[in-house]
């Protein structure tokens, strides 16, 4: 129903997509989705010079990937992500980073010390803000 705010959940998926299918995929959710809706999605943060990555990983993960055919295909940098929403008539309303998903999710269990990835980031877009 295009009339009701919809929440879309893209989790571990747009980092394997090339950027003209992710940019298909912002469309067709403002296209379905009612001023409120809601897109949640994971992305590679892209680092100049670098491919993308876990900037903590270890080279033989990210030469696993590829070899299991899922190598990672689209990022954008954390500065970015709030052009990228504009572009799709979205607004960004938070975007995480490491350091709060500690904080939030980690610490209050007593696992603040764990070994935390890094380079993948969690952002949500808003329609019609």
């Amino acid at each position: 129903d295009k009339r009701v705010p919809t929440m879309f959940v893209a989790e571990g998926l747009l980092m394997y997509l090339p950027e003209v299918r992710v940019n298909e995929l912002m469309r067709a959710a403002v296209a379905f989705g009612a001023p409120g809706s809601r897109f949640a999605f994971t992305f590679m943060e892209a680092r100049t010079g670098e491919p993308l990555g876990f900037h903590n990983g270890r080279r033989a993960v990210n030469r696993w990937l590829r070899w299991c055919g899922e190598p990672f295909q689209w990022g954008l940098t954390t500065e970015a992500v709030a052009d990228f929403a504009a572009q799709h008539g979205l607004h960004l309303e938070s975007l995480s980073t490491p350091e709060e998903l500690r904080r939030r999710f980690l610490a209050p269990l007593g696992l603040e010390c764990a070994r935390l990835a890094t380079g993948e980031s969690v952002a949500l877009l808003v329609h019609g803000r």
